[in-house]
């Protein structure tokens, strides 16, 4: 809901032009700061957007509710470069991830929290993984959404985003999630299992969006679903996505970056992971447009 006010301010003798100004700049700084508040209510639950300066990716946390990058053997190639990933209207920040080298990965853990105190943005959807007791993502009954932005910088389909149950991140547990497929197809595939394809080819250079859905329904099967360069946005995607019936009980708790297996192979950037579509494919804010806006007419009004 929005709340609109309005103020008429009249310039009189008694009421200097200066003052009158002022007075506007005031208002337009009110005005900003209630956008700001009202969309600030997001249902986003973890968040990283390589918001640091250009060098190695070991330790580099720059987000939320999610822990530090560990690439795996502490691996040089794994790196912040300058320059984010973008698509479209999608809100980004900061710089973006870069790999890979000499076979190896780099991942990221969810920051759940092992004890159930005190809650945090994971509480729904945590659960105590069956054979590890570890807390992890995918209470029954719930669904999770995530988002990032990928580009892969070689030929061949060695790129790979992995969602998995290991505690350490760099190691792609039991589910693979997000692949180019023989052909140079994207799709979605399950660790020793047959790999759907998104029917989106790959280009090299070009960012994508993936978006993916998590069905945990129960303890036997659970459903992965994947979009590919969906609309941001919007309460649901716009395209069509493909699904994946996995053969066990889905469990999260780190997230795998395999461009290849040499440097200079990929970037992933723009890591989400929400309740809900819309969450995980922000825009800007009116807040920022207003902000911007306000800057504008303040320089304005030194240079007049």
């Amino acid at each position: 809901m929005w709340n609109l006010y309005f103020v008429d301010i009249v310039c009189t003798e008694a009421f200097p032009r200066e003052e009158e100004v002022r007075m506007r700049r005031v208002l337009l700084i009110f005005m900003s700061l209630s956008l700001c508040a009202v969309s600030a209510n997001a249902a986003i639950i973890a968040y990283e957007g390589h918001d640091a300066p250009a060098g190695n990716l070991l330790g580099v946390s720059t987000g939320f509710e999610l822990g530090p990058w560990d690439p795996q053997n502490s691996e040089a190639g794994y790196a912040v470069a300058t320059g984010g990933l973008s698509y479209g209207s999608l809100a980004v920040t900061g710089n973006t991830a870069v790999g890979g080298g000499g076979w190896t990965s780099a991942g990221l853990g969810l920051a759940i929290s092992q004890t159930w105190e005190p809650d945090d943005a994971w509480t729904p959807y945590r659960k105590e993984h069956p054979v590890s007791g570890r807390s992890v993502a995918g209470a029954e009954g719930t669904t999770l959404w995530a988002s990032m932005l990928v580009r892969s910088d070689a030929a061949g389909s060695d790129y790979a985003i992995n969602f998995h149950d290991q505690h350490i991140a760099w190691n792609e547990g039991d589910f693979a999630g997000i692949v180019g497929l023989g052909g140079g197809m994207w799709g979605l595939s399950e660790k020793g299992g047959s790999a759907i394809s998104s029917g989106v080819a790959k280009v090299v250079g070009e960012t994508y969006l993936m978006v993916v859905k998590f069905d945990f329904i129960d303890a036997l099967t659970d459903t992965v679903t994947l979009y590919v360069n969906p609309t941001p946005g919007l309460a649901l995607p716009d395209v069509a996505g493909v699904s994946l019936n996995t053969s066990q009980d889905l469990s999260l708790l780190g997230v795998r970056f395999y461009p290849g297996n040499d440097v200079n192979q990929g970037a992933f950037d723009e890591l989400r992971f929400g309740e809900a579509y819309v969450d995980v494919t922000p825009i800007p804010e009116p807040c920022t447009i207003a902000l911007l806006s306000l800057g504008a007419i303040s320089l304005y009004r030194k240079r007049n």
